[in-house]
């Protein structure tokens, strides 16, 4: 019984919580063949690691391409998508490895809006976060799901 207990608490403390999570203030009605721009938006005060921001954006643009929806530059593009990330918090591969969730749980909190770059208008907005604390894997991983998760909605394929 002890034994089994045991077991439960390190599995627990092991595995954490995992959760990717989108909310829909605004659809939008883009399709495939509309052209965005993208802009990413640094929370203040929080810089992002120069080389998560480059592995973030990539990713964020290689969905968009296969989704065939990248402007080949932001003049040609019929609408504007902002990714305002109001938090970006990360624990180093090694923390995440060595303690776990006792280093806490990666926290990537955005606001995606969508423009009409011909009139200005807000054509949609959601807020797209995920927040992952399990014990394994890399801050990488993270990232991507959330870069999945910014191009779901941005290709009309979030969640409902």
């Amino acid at each position: 019984m002890i034994k089994g207990i045991a077991i439960a608490v390190l599995a627990t403390t092991l595995i954490g919580c995992a959760s990717t999570k989108s909310t829909v203030s605004r659809n939008h009605n883009l399709s495939p063949g509309n052209k965005v721009s993208l802009t990413i938006k640094e929370p203040s005060g929080n810089q992002i690691p120069a080389e998560q921001q480059a592995f973030l954006v990539n990713q964020i643009m290689d969905g968009l391409i296969q989704n065939d929806m990248l402007a080949p530059s932001p003049d040609s593009a019929q609408y504007s998508a902002i990714v305002d990330i109001n938090t970006f918090r990360m624990r180093s591969d090694a923390a995440r490895l060595t303690v776990g969730i006792m280093a806490g749980c990666d926290n990537i909190n955005s606001t995606v809006s969508i423009e009409d770059n011909s009139s200005g208008a807000r054509v949609g907005s959601a807020n797209v976060a995920i927040k992952e604390c399990a014990a394994w894997g890399v801050a990488d991983q993270v990232i991507k799901k959330y870069a999945d998760g910014v191009v779901s909605f941005i290709a009309g394929k979030q969640r409902k």
